[in-house]
């Protein structure tokens, strides 16, 4: 029994250290992603240069801050579920903290 536990929690333990290392890599995928989140709808917003001024990883997900037209914006892109899953992009306004798009 305690190898039993003992080797599921190695499992996960090595899970837990492939997904965290997947997802704190630079994606190119995300920062596309992320650019188009910029503005999203918003009339006359449009993103300026190709790169974020601002980039951070980590294991729980991505961010970037672009210049856009309306200001700087913040882009966070997170996995579905914890450390699994497709990301989800939101915007937020870095400035004042609140969500350009809507």
């Amino acid at each position: 029994m305690r190898k039993a536990v003992t080797s599921i929690l190695f499992a996960l333990s090595l899970g837990v250290a492939f997904f965290g290392y997947k997802n704190s890599q630079p994606n190119d995928e995300l920062l596309l992603r992320s650019k188009t989140k910029a503005c999203g709808s918003v009339d006359g917003c449009q993103v300026e240069g190709d790169m974020p001024h601002t980039r951070r990883t980590s294991i729980f997900g991505h961010e970037y801050e672009w210049n856009t037209t309306k200001g700087s914006v913040k882009v966070a892109c997170k996995p579905e579920f914890f450390l699994v899953g497709n990301f989800i992009c939101e915007s937020v306004n870095a400035a004042a903290g609140t969500d350009p798009v809507s």
